[in-house]
Formats: structure tokens, C-alpha cells, sequence
């Protein structure tokens, strides 16, 4: 009978060591674990001036939910650590805003954060569905991002000059709650140098035309947040659901969708960990 009361008990206590172990990894560990992830990208247009090139990727910061103020230092020490040619920025910046609207002080901390975020060329930026929650949310987002040193681009195109090499970056606006025009946002594309696409939500890459855009970056799924090994994310939201993490071609257009920074819903990650990237062009 000892023998058997002991069993039950270690099974007892590994039990509730595993159930310990995957809510400390949901709601602690993984939402603090940045990953940086550093890929060369070989697209055909890339002029020889623009060749080494680096671009950092960020997005979904979603400050004021789980992303607080000692991980957003974090986050900028990692973009300053990786020496960026460009910053971009994909949207999301606040989380739920119009539920409760960043004071001035929360506003004055994000911008200032921006600001100290380092890019040697340029830092661009688009909004998120969660930035356009309200006409007050939008503006007040977009002068906190431009108040951080980023252009905000909605549907319109930044051309970046290097030596005898451009890269145009085309900042297409938010396929939910935003007001995407593909048209305008390429009118004044050259197809001769590498257009780059930003925009939030991935799955605007099925609509693009292959002859003009090289490339898209992306955010929104949050990789899932939630995800399982060899399964993936178990739910992603709508305009996330073709292509929720990593690296894809669509159309002949080079896409990258990011778990993003931060955490919106439930303050956890699993297999989905926030993630920096750096692109160096090739």
C-alpha cells in the first residue's frame, strides 16, 4: 500500500511540475525570449550598391498589454545592437488603443523609445488594424511613430537612393480597418529597381502584381502565438490565415511574415517566440 501511495504521489508531483513548467513558458519565458533572426535575401533586381545592405524588420509591438517598458529597451538595444541600414516598422504599435487611449505619458515614452532606435538611412513605418481602430486612434498612432523618427507611409512609395542603386519601399495600408489601395501604392514604381512591399497582414500578397513587387514583409499572425511543434499556430487572425510565420514565395514575390514583438488577447506565447529580424541584401 506505501509502495503504491508514493507512486500516485511522484505521479501527482511530476504532473504538477510539467503544469508549472508550460505556464512559466507560456506566461513568462516566451514572451520575454527575443529571437533574432538574421537571413541574406538574393532578390534579382538588387543593385550592387545596394548588395550588403541590412534592414531590420519589427512589428505587433502592442505596447501597454504584456510589452512594458523593460522590454521595449530590450527590443531597441537589439535594433541598435544590429547596425541598421533601415528600420521598418509594420504596424500595431499600441494595443487595443480606443479601449483605453495611451496617455500622454505612455505616448511620450513609445515615441521617445522609437526615436532612440537607430538607422543609418531610414526608418518607415505602416499602421496595423489595432492603430486604426478609430480616426483618433490613427492620427494619435501616427504622430507618435513620426514624433519616433519613423515616415509613416499609408498607400504611397519612399524611394531610398544608394550610390547608382534604389530600393522603394511601398507602404501599403491595413487590409482590416485600413483602407489598402494596391494601385495607388505602385503608381510610381519603377519596375527596373526592387520594390519592397510593407504591409500588415500577409495575405495581401495574393493580391499583388508579381511583374512590379520583388518582396513583402509582414506582420499581424503573431506566428499564431499559440502554436504546437510540427503543427504550427492553432488559430491566426483573418488576413493571416495563407501565411502565418516565416518565409514564403508567392507569385514569384519573396514574403516574410514575423511573430512580431509583442502579445495581444492573452499575455502568452508558445512556440511562436517574438522575433527581430535582420535581412542583409545579397
Amino acid at each position: 500500500m506505501k509502495h503504491k501511495n508514493f507512486k500516485l504521489k511522484k505521479r501527482w508531483l511530476l504532473t504538477a511540475l510539467a503544469i508549472t513548467l508550460i505556464a512559466s513558458e507560456l506566461f513568462f519565458f516566451s514572451i520575454r525570449r527575443f529571437d533574432v533572426l538574421v537571413q541574406e535575401v538574393s532578390l534579382e533586381k538588387t543593385h550592387d550598391d545596394l548588395k550588403g545592405m541590412k534592414i531590420v524588420f519589427i512589428s505587433d509591438l502592442h505596447f501597454g498589454f504584456s510589452m512594458n517598458q523593460e522590454l521595449f529597451n530590450e527590443v531597441i538595444d537589439w535594433v541598435n545592437k544590429l547596425d541598421a541600414d533601415v528600420v521598418l516598422f509594420g504596424g500595431d504599435l499600441f494595443d487595443h488603443p480606443s479601449t483605453l487611449l495611451p496617455d500622454e505619458s505612455m505616448q511620450f515614452a513609445v515615441s521617445s523609445g522609437l526615436s532612440r532606435m537607430n538607422a543609418n538611412i531610414a526608418k518607415i513605418a505602416v499602421l496595423g488594424n489595432h492603430d486604426h481602430e478609430s480616426k483618433l486612434t490613427s492620427t494619435m498612432t501616427t504622430k507618435v511613430l513620426q514624433d519616433g523618427g519613423f515616415n509613416v507611409l499609408v498607400n504611397q512609395m519612399q524611394r531610398i537612393e544608394v550610390g547608382l542603386g534604389a530600393l522603394q519601399i511601398v507602404g501599403i495600408d491595413s487590409s482590416i480597418l485600413g483602407k489598402p489601395n494596391i494601385e495607388q501604392s505602385l503608381a510610381l514604381v519603377s519596375e527596373d529597381e526592387l520594390v519592397v512591399v510593407l504591409t500588415h497582414t500577409p495575405d495581401t500578397a495574393l493580391k499583388l502584381p508579381g511583374q512590379k513587387v520583388d518582396w513583402q514583409l509582414s506582420g499581424h499572425s503573431h506566428g499564431g502565438q499559440i502554436a504546437l511543434p510540427w503543427i504550427g499556430p492553432i488559430v491566426t487572425p483573418p488576413h493571416s490565415r495563407e501565411f502565418t510565420h516565416g518565409s514564403y514565395n508567392v507569385n514569384d514575390i519573396r514574403l516574410d511574415v514575423t511573430n512580431g514583438l509583442g502579445t495581444t488577447g492573452v499575455k502568452a506565447r508558445f512556440f511562436a517566440n517574438p522575433t527581430i529580424h535582420l535581412f542583409i541584401l545579397k
